[in-house]
C-alpha cells in the first residue's frame, strides 16, 4: 500500500527552514507520509531527472503546501507549482512564513485558504491538515520551543546575523571525563561516551558515519575523542556555525545524557573564530566598551559579563612554542546545562562586533 504523499512548495533559499520542519513532520508521523521535498537531495536522488521526478511527484500528491516567504514570493516556481497541482485538483494551502500573512496575498494564492506559521499552534495545523485528509490520529503535540527552533533557521538570514557567522569558524563543546562544579559536585561522563551519541543520533533519525573508531560525521558538526586530539579526556563536538540553529537540540540534550540528568548546573564552550578577526582581551578596554551597550559584569567571574542567560569572556589565540602556529582567538561561553540558545549566540557575537570588541 502507498504511503499516503504530500509535496512541499517553497523556494530553494527556504531550504534549511523547510528541510527542518520536513524532519519534524516527519517524525511525528513516524514516516508513514511521505513528504517531497524538491531541494532535499533525498526525496530527489542526485542524478535522477529533477523536472520528471517534481511531475511525478505532483501526479501522486493529495496535497500542497506552499510556503510563501520574503524570497519564495519573488519567484515564479511556486506559482508554476501550486498552478500545476490546482489543475490536477490537488487541494493547495498556502502556508505563511518568515513574517508573511497569506491573509494579504494577491491573486492568485489568496483565493485559497491557508494559515501562517507564527507559533507552535501553526506547526500543528499542518498536523491537523494530515488527520483530517488521511483519516489518522497523529497528536498535534508542537510547543513554543519547538517552533523556536524552527523560526531561528530564519532569523540567521538576517544581515546581522550573516556577519556574526561569517565570522566564526567553529563551535566547540568539550564534554570532558569529569567536571566540578562550583560546589565541589563532581560528574563523571558515561562510559564510552561515542556509543552513547550514537545511540542518541539513531533515536534522533540523525544521519551519521564513523570516519575511524573515534570519529562520528554528521551534517556540519564533528564528534570525536578529545584525547586522541590533544585536547582533554572526554569527547569534543565541533559545529559549523551555519549548522548551530539546527544541532543546538542534540547539544542540549547531550549535557543531560553523557551525565547525571538533571544534576549538571554549568556547561561552557568555545566559539572560534575565522583568521583575521581579531578580539579586544585587554579586560579595562573590553568593559569599557561592552558598558555603553549595556553589558553587565558577571557575577560568575571578575573576567567575565553577562548577556541575557550567557556568561562570556574574549580569549586571545596565542603562538605555540615554535612560532609558526597560532591559534585563533575565540569566544568563552558558560550557559546553563542543556540551555543553549543559538539565537542568543548570534545576537551576542553581533553585539560584540557592533561594540568593536570583536573586530573583522
Amino acid at each position: 500500500m502507498l504511503k499516503p504523499t504530500i509535496f512541499f512548495s517553497h523556494s530553494s533559499l527556504d531550504k534549511d527552514y523547510i528541510s527542518k520542519l520536513r524532519y519534524m513532520i516527519l517524525k511525528a508521523t513516524s514516516k508513514t507520509v511521505d513528504v517531497f521535498q524538491s531541494s532535499d537531495g533525498e526525496s530527489i536522488p542526485f542524478g535522477n531527472n529533477w523536472i520528471h521526478k517534481i511531475e511525478e511527484n505532483l501526479n501522486k500528491t493529495k496535497i500542497m503546501l506552499v510556503f510563501i516567504s520574503p524570497r519564495s514570493i519573488l519567484s515564479s516556481w511556486i506559482y508554476f507549482e501550486s498552478g500545476f497541482a490546482y489543475a490536477k485538483e490537488v487541494k493547495v494551502i498556502p502556508i505563511g512564513i518568515d513574517g508573511i500573512d497569506v491573509g494579504r496575498l494577491k491573486p492568485p494564492l489568496n483565493l485559497l485558504q491557508g494559515f501562517n506559521i507564527s507559533n507552535a499552534d501553526g506547526i500543528n495545523n499542518i498536523i491537523a491538515i494530515l488527520n483530517r485528509e488521511f483519516e489518522c490520529s497523529f497528536e498535534e503535540s508542537y510547543v513554543q520551543k519547538d517552533y523556536d527552533d524552527l523560526a531561528a533557521l530564519n532569523e540567521n538570514d538576517s544581515p546581522s546575523n550573516i556577519y556574526a557567522m561569517d565570522s566564526i569558524d567553529y563551535i566547540q563543546l568539550i564534554f570532558p571525563s569529569e567536571i566540578v562544579e562550583d560546589n565541589n559536585d563532581k560528574f563523571a561522563i558515561v562510559n564510552e561516551p561515542l556509543k552513547v551519541v550514537e545511540k542518541y543520533l539513531e533515536s534522533e533519525n540523525v544521519m551519521y558515519q564513523y570516519s575511524d573508531p573515534n570519529k562520528i560525521h554528521m551534517h556540519g558538526m564533528l564528534t570525536y575523542n578529545s584525547s586522541k586530539n590533544n585536547d582533554m579526556d572526554g569527547i569534543s563536538i565541533r559545529i559549523d556555525p551555519y549548522s548551530f540553529s539546527y544541532n543546538v537540540k542534540l547539544i542540549n540534550d547531550l549535557c543531560s545524557t553523557l551525565y547525571e540528568e538533571g544534576k549538571l548546573k554549568r556547561f561552557w564552550g568555545n566559539v572560534v573564530f575565522n583568521n583575521g578577526v581579531e578580539l579586544e582581551t585587554t579586560d579595562f578596554k573590553v568593559s569599557s566598551k561592552l558598558h555603553k551597550f549595556g553589558f553587565e559584569m558577571s557575577s560568575f567571574n571578575g573576567k567575565y559579563y553577562q548577556y541575557e542567560s550567557v556568561n562570556f569572556t574574549l580569549q586571545r589565540g596565542h603562538f605555540h612554542a615554535d612560532q609558526r602556529h597560532k591559534e585563533k582567538d575565540y569566544l568563552r561561553i558558560i550557559f546553563d546545562a542543556g540551555k543553549l540558545g543559538a539565537q542568543e549566540i548570534l545576537d551576542l557575537i553581533s553585539k560584540l562586533i557592533l561594540s568593536k570588541v570583536i573586530k573583522i
